[in-house]
């Protein structure tokens, strides 16, 4: 499972939905979203456009979780609406399958352009990362590589759409790196195609895992996730 493999290797507690305010002090009046399963609910990104919540589920029917031939198990993506700090009316995203895993969702601004990490048909190896775009029905069109100048036959997760830089940020043990997963940024044309990958170096990434990278709109603030020490789990 993408989520799991780089998250819990040592039967840790399943991942829930969380909002909190956010100040020059940090983080503040942390609480659990309505919307949380038994299993791993994670992942999550905001259309602050149309107060849509996209987020990671683990894929299960009737309670069951479901599986690949290697007994990992699936993801999918749900979105719903943001109402008065509740998320309402919870769908799946089309282009879900019980065969494969998609997750790991990153909302343009516009709230126009999904980028999303899947092991679809169709991907270089492992985690490959994906666009697809909404019509003016707000319907969605048919998920595109995003090609062999970003995803490599290893792993691509943690996609961030930056959309006034037209850059990507995202997480990979593909490319060269400093050991595990590292935060590397994609510059693109206007069409999606990535012209250049580079490494963010240190202190951003180390010899450990470094994903989840997020900025805010001027890009001198934001957050990242890591395993390295200095952490407390």
């Amino acid at each position: 499972v993408a989520v799991r493999r780089y998250h819990a290797l040592n039967n840790e507690p399943m991942y829930d939905l969380f909002v909190a305010d956010v100040d020059s002090a940090g983080f503040s009046r942390v609480r659990r979203l309505n919307e949380n399963t038994k299993y791993h609910d994670g992942s999550a990104c905001l259309d602050s456009v149309n107060q849509l919540l996209y987020f990671t589920r683990n894929n299960y029917i009737n309670g069951e979780p479901q599986r690949d031939e290697k007994g990992n198990m699936l993801l999918k993506i749900l979105c719903g609406h943001m109402v008065e700090g509740k998320l309402e009316d919870v769908i799946e995203l089309p282009f879900n399958s019980d065969r494969y895993s998609c997750a790991h969702p990153s909302v343009s601004a516009d709230g126009k352009t999904l980028v999303f990490a899947s092991n679809m048909p169709g991907t270089i190896g492992g985690m490959d990362l994906f666009c697809v775009q909404k019509d003016t029905a707000g319907k969605f069109g048919i998920p595109v590589n995003m090609g062999a100048n970003l995803n490599t036959p290893l792993d691509e997760l943690f996609p961030f759409f930056h959309q006034p830089a037209n850059c990507l940020f995202f997480a990979s043990n593909g490319h060269y790196g400093f050991g595990g997963l590292d935060v590397f940024v994609a510059k693109m044309n206007k069409s999606f195609q990535v012209r250049d990958v580079v490494n963010l170096g240190k202190p951003v990434n180390s010899p450990n895992d470094d994903f989840a990278f997020i900025s805010d709109f001027e890009q001198r603030t934001g957050y990242l996730t890591s395993n390295r020490s200095g952490g407390v789990g």
